[in-house]
């Protein structure tokens, strides 16, 4: 279990780590320290703030349906997007029965105000079904009329209001139909006085006064009392939809019998039909990319509070058969973490280090070795601070960092566990002091414990004779001899391949275009710019085969670059990418080759880029 959480753990800081990582490749020239994750994570929670600000503008500023009575919609005093709180009678005609493609029922509306207009109604759904209601109500305070009001009607497991019921004032007409302001049955706007409230009338039974009916008005399981003058039988509900002219439809609804036995004399449009369901063009409005920046800026501060990778800390044996760590002897890990302060903070991600015992001499030169690299670095210190067996130290070359263990700082702690990664678990150590937090990877548990009982002597059970077994991890190995004659590692090949063949698809693109530059009908600066680029991913490909330095940090940002800009492409023009011609008659030429060049381009120098910055180390000055 504990496994499993330390996994998820080091997945959600692997994301804010990995945007540090390629910000600092790409602003190469700030200062380290900068928590860009934090950055990023305020330029996403201020974007979803507009584009949540943007969205809720865009919701209040779409049409709404009008509420009006049924006979303005007859009369055409209230034309397009109208709701109706009308009887609804039918259906008397379904499009089945004329051969058409899509179903449709017809219905009759009646108005509960006006007895003497009617309306043809075309709806996809089942209207004779539909008890939703949106009335004006006013609100009452009075706990025994609820309790008897709900011993007579079937509530079930409706969790009903207690204290509060309501009297439909029938002689209002709401303002509006949804929105802001529209009480619902669970409690929200039911406030002294009147309100507007939306709800489905679910059951309906006599009232014990013989005034009205009483209904059980429902939403999301809660329930509230509401007493109304309507039988179940002529409830009016909402009916939306715009008034349209339609001439035929209108004409074969009003031929059924069955309508006009219902319609009784009432003034009916002969044309116009209400066309239930159909709204007019709404703008599109979407939270989403709102809820998607905000769950990014959030994983992102997570990410940044929790670190990468994670150390978990474990219950080690209170002693430890071990081999001793001699002087001269050295014990190959990563260090990542930080020491220092202010100008003088060195931060370390993977940087190959040592535990070593060193002898006064070598210790005294190293310390000046990196106090010239750096002023960073720790001063020279006298010989005879030294004990005979050697001072214990970790060093890296990287940063530099040489730090004394032997003795340590007054206040270091020390912990054993295992750095998770998203990929894989380490032995490791965890040393922390003022202005020190390092994390040292072992390639085994074997080289984590000779550290831990050098680090800490009274560990130590019984010093076992021999030799160590040699790290098994070529990438933690002693490395020996000149750098350059190690066989470059295969990832870095790799790297500088893709870099060089994506030079080579750039001067593809820009030969195809030559023909046309010649006959005049394109640009030659498309091609010259073209032909740029290409000697420019040329020279960085040749840096990174060769391991030259410069090419650590500039294949990186190239690669992460590169892949972003190919990636748009690929979205902003499907057809080729244009980026492989520089002129559009090559571009659909090359057809959906060039957006296949330039997907393999984006997820290859994406490649390069990580194993670019994966083995910095095998780049050397």
């Amino acid at each position: 279990m504990i496994v499993l959480v330390s996994r998820a753990t080091a997945a959600i800081g692997w994301l804010a780590y990995i945007i540090g990582r390629l910000m600092r490749g790409i602003v190469w020239f700030a200062p380290r320290g900068i928590p860009w994750a934090l950055v990023i994570a305020g330029l996403l929670a201020l974007g979803a703030w507009r584009s949540f600000d943007a969205a809720q503008v865009a919701t209040a500023m779409q049409p709404r349906p009008a509420p009006v009575g049924l006979v303005e919609v007859v009369d055409s005093r209230a034309t397009g997007w109208v709701g109706t709180s009308s009887i609804v009678r039918g259906p008397f005609l379904d499009s089945s029965s004329y051969g058409a493609p899509v179903q449709r029922w017809y219905y009759l509306l009646l108005d509960p105000r006006d007895d003497t207009v009617a309306m043809v109604a075309r709806s996809a759904e089942r209207l004779e079904e539909r008890r939703t209601r949106t009335i004006v109500a006013r609100v009452e305070f009075d706990r025994p009329a609820v309790a008897a009001a709900r011993t007579a009607l079937d509530a079930g497991t409706l969790n009903i209001d207690p204290e509060r019921y309501l009297v439909e004032v029938v002689d209002r007409r709401p303002a509006r139909l949804t929105g802001d302001g529209i009480a619902t049955p669970n409690g929200y706007g039911l406030n002294e006085g009147e309100v507007t409230l939306r709800g489905a009338f679910d059951a309906g039974h006599p009232a014990a006064d013989g005034e009205g009916w009483e209904y059980l008005v429902t939403q999301g399981g809660r329930a509230v009392i509401v007493r109304s003058q309507y039988a179940p039988d002529s409830l009016p509900v909402d009916v939306w939809g715009v008034a349209a002219t339609d001439t035929l439809r209108t004409e074969q609804a009003i031929a059924v019998a069955e309508l006009q036995a219902e319609l009784d004399g009432r003034r009916l449009p002969e044309r116009r039909l209400l066309a239930e369901g159909v709204t007019p063009p709404l703008p599109d409005v979407s939270f989403l990319p709102a809820m998607v920046m905000g769950a990014l800026a959030t994983a992102l501060v997570i990410g940044w509070l929790v670190g990468y990778p994670v150390f978990s800390r474990q219950r080690l044996a209170d002693r430890i058969s071990s081999w001793v760590l001699r002087t001269g002897d050295e014990i190959p890990a990563q260090l990542y973490g930080r020491t220092g302060s202010g100008a003088a903070r060195i931060i370390v991600d993977g940087a190959p280090a040592r535990f070593a015992r060193l002898t006064p001499e070598e210790l005294e030169r190293r310390s000046w070795q990196f106090a010239l690299r750096d002023a960073a670095a720790l001063a020279p210190m006298p010989a005879d601070t030294a004990s005979k067996s050697g001072v214990l130290t970790i060093a890296s070359g990287e940063g530099p960092i040489l730090v004394r263990l032997d003795p340590g700082p007054p206040d270091l702690r020390i912990a054993a566990g295992t750095l998770v990664h998203v990929g894989h678990a380490r032995a490791a150590l965890r040393l922390r002091a003022s202005g020190i937090d390092l994390v040292a990877a072992f390639s085994s548990i074997i080289d984590r414990d000779r550290a831990m009982v050098a680090l800490v002597p009274r560990l130590l059970r019984a010093a076992l004779e021999g030799h160590p077994p040699r790290s098994a991890d070529p990438r933690l190995a002693p490395l020996t001899g000149d750098a350059l004659s190690e066989p470059i590692p295969v990832p870095v090949r790799t790297a500088a391949s893709i870099f060089g063949a994506v030079g080579v698809v750039f001067i593809i693109g820009a030969a195809m275009g030559i023909p046309e530059v010649i006959a005049g009908r394109a640009d030659a600066v498309a091609s010259i710019a073209q032909l740029a680029v290409a000697c420019g991913l040329g020279a960085v490909a040749r840096g990174v085969w060769l391991r030259r330095d410069w090419a650590r940090g500039v294949g990186f940002t190239v690669g992460w670059v590169g892949a972003a800009i190919s990636a748009f492409l690929i979205v902003a023009a499907p057809q080729c990418g244009l980026w492989l011609a520089p002129n559009l008659a090559a571009c659909q030429a090359i057809g959906p080759l060039g957006s296949a060049a330039a997907l393999g381009a984006a997820i290859g120098l994406a490649y390069a880029a990580l194993a670019v910055r994966r083995h910095g180390s095998a780049f050397v000055r």
